[in-house]
């Protein structure tokens, strides 16, 4: 079969495009933007940042901590101090358990959102410095409930309805909480970091 026209320079063609690929390297590459790279690659243009996916995974385990424990054991519980020491416990086992982890798994690379996180250990303690801290983070939101009736009943006298607990306003004042006691604690962190670095800098 004879070889037709321009046959030897198509695959003379193909064979340098093989080669200019095999030897490619990140001197000899063109630059391409990040607008190009995203239509190849399909990524959509929305994104949820990070943090937003903390606050939401929270807020969630905050508010599913009250609806399965307060709301669904409230009947079976009727003692306000043993109800108030299973949502102690019940926040933290879900802390550790669930809430840490998930956020760890979300993470684009390790310890990313440990800044996110008040107990930060990967250990086995972390189980009861979490129970520990939820005991906190209860005794919080239980105060701000009682803040809020307090200023309902001196504002609209004792018929007022009273603010009830439930799990969106829960979960509310729970990542409040959260979120105050982990600044504070990247707060401290940062102090402490940059007066070291100073000390050693003056050493």
């Amino acid at each position: 079969m004879a070889e037709r026209k321009g046959d030897s320079d198509y695959y003379s063609l193909k064979t340098d495009a093989v080669e200019r690929l095999v030897n490619a390297s990140e001197e000899t590459a063109p630059d391409v933007s990040d607008e190009e790279i995203a239509k190849v690659s399909g990524k959509k243009k929305f994104h949820i940042p990070n943090l937003i996916k903390v606050l939401l995974i929270k807020y969630w385990f905050f508010g599913a901590v009250c609806f399965f424990f307060y709301l669904g054991l409230g009947m079976y519980v009727p003692g306000f101090y043993e109800m108030m020491l299973i949502m102690m416990i019940a926040g933290g086992v879900v802390t550790d358990l669930l809430t840490n982890k998930l956020i760890r798994f979300i993470e684009p690379y390790e310890g990313a959102n440990d800044r996110y996180l008040f107990v930060r250990s990967r250990k086995y303690r972390s189980f009861v410095l979490n129970i520990l801290y939820s005991v906190v983070i209860v005794y919080i939101i239980y105060y701000i409930y009682n803040l809020i009736n307090l200023a309902v009943l001196t504002f609209a006298g004792k018929d007022a309805k009273l603010l009830a607990v439930g799990p969106i306003l829960y979960g509310a004042f729970g990542l409040a909480a959260d979120m105050l006691f982990v600044g504070a604690r990247n707060l401290l962190g940062r102090i402490v970091k940059d007066a070291r670095s100073s000390v050693e800098k003056n050493t």
